[in-house]
């Protein structure tokens, strides 16, 4: 988990020695040389100054994570990405969105790690966002488990599609995945499951998803391979997690209520359970009651004064990397089929 206490105070001693720098070799430099000068040179040597000013807030504005310019009363600001794998590439090179994001000749290799020994399984990671705000969890899984991971989200396309016939791209990358996966690997499925906006229910194509998901496993199965669906999570309601504001007892402004998350949620289960009694190789793991424990009255998108969140659907490093514990307990009690 990566703190930006560190960051902040940096930030802020830079602000302050860059003020004073200025104001010694910049300023009273520049009084010596305007002080028999026309306004117009102040405001033309001003201007350059100006746009570099605004270009920098621009840029924290527009980045990941902009940790001094919303606070807000939290105690850090989790990354929302981080390098991924825990190699030599970023996360962005493991996305494929077409065309800003094309899937590279070597984006297999860059964002696939090999396991610790042969012992131990590969965790293939497969779908669209909401497989890719995995990876502060898998990162815990190879660093700590030793398991091997791979994971390419596809923005806005889940896997399998639910027509049967994926992207090109998305293709591509299974039948990557086919050749190099062993007896005893698992392949993670994760996708957007419920509705964004309005009233929160399932999306249309799910039933349809769920009946791919059962060829590929009934499929996986003489390949002794496990597919574990990860469940959805609460959605919440808020435009910006700055706009959240701590109140009492470590609630927030944004939380709401278990009772009416849990259920559309409970209905996704529900059909995933009736397509699991048909596999013995198909699991679900429950990440809803993760970030919202059941005895819990309200959902948080904080947890101590620590958002989980990057946005109102999708986890951050941090809120990932809680659901470490119970999955890796989750993993080592599947029996391989």
């Amino acid at each position: 988990m990566k703190s930006s206490h560190s960051y902040l105070y940096y930030f802020f001693l830079l602000t302050f020695f860059t003020s004073i720098s200025s104001y010694f070799l910049l300023e009273k430099n520049l009084k010596i040389l305007l002080k028999n000068k026309a306004n117009i040179f102040s405001y033309l040597l001003s201007l350059p100054l100006i746009l570099v000013s605004s270009l920098y807030i621009f840029t924290l504005y527009k980045s990941h994570n902009p940790h001094p310019l919303a606070i807000n009363g939290f105690r850090y600001i989790p990354d929302s990405y981080e390098n991924f794998p825990v190699k030599h590439t970023n996360f962005f090179y493991c996305t494929v969105e077409l065309p800003k994001r094309p899937l590279h000749l070597d984006t297999m290799d860059k964002c696939t790690i090999t396991p610790a020994n042969k012992s131990l399984p590969t965790l293939w990671v497969m779908g669209d966002s909401h497989a890719g705000h995995l990876m502060g969890l898998l990162t815990q899984l190879q660093q700590k488990s030793g398991y091997g991971i791979h994971l390419v989200e596809t923005v806005g396309e889940p896997f399998p599609a639910e027509s049967g016939t994926s992207s090109p791209e998305r293709q591509r990358l299974w039948n990557a995945v086919l050749t190099r996966m062993k007896s005893g690997d698992f392949v993670v499925l994760g996708r957007i499951f419920l509705t964004r906006d309005g009233e929160i229910k399932p999306l249309p194509d799910i039933e349809n998803w769920l009946q791919q998901v059962g060829k590929i496993t009934s499929y996986l199965e003489t390949k002794n391979v496990s597919i574990i669906i990860m469940s959805p999570i609460p959605i919440f309601r808020f435009d910006s997690l700055y706009n959240c504001a701590p109140s009492q007892a470590n609630n927030t402004t944004c939380d709401i209520k278990r009772k009416n998350e849990e259920k559309p949620v409970n209905d996704i289960m529900h059909r995933i359970i009736n397509i699991q009694e048909n596999h013995k190789n198909l699991y679900v793991f429950d990440a809803f009651s993760e970030i919202c424990p059941e005895e819990l009255t309200y959902c948080s998108p904080v947890r101590h004064g620590i958002p989980l969140y990057r946005d109102k659907d999708h986890l951050n490093i941090y809120g990932s990397e809680i659901l470490y514990k119970n999955f890796s307990s989750f993993l080592k009690n599947i029996t391989p089929p």
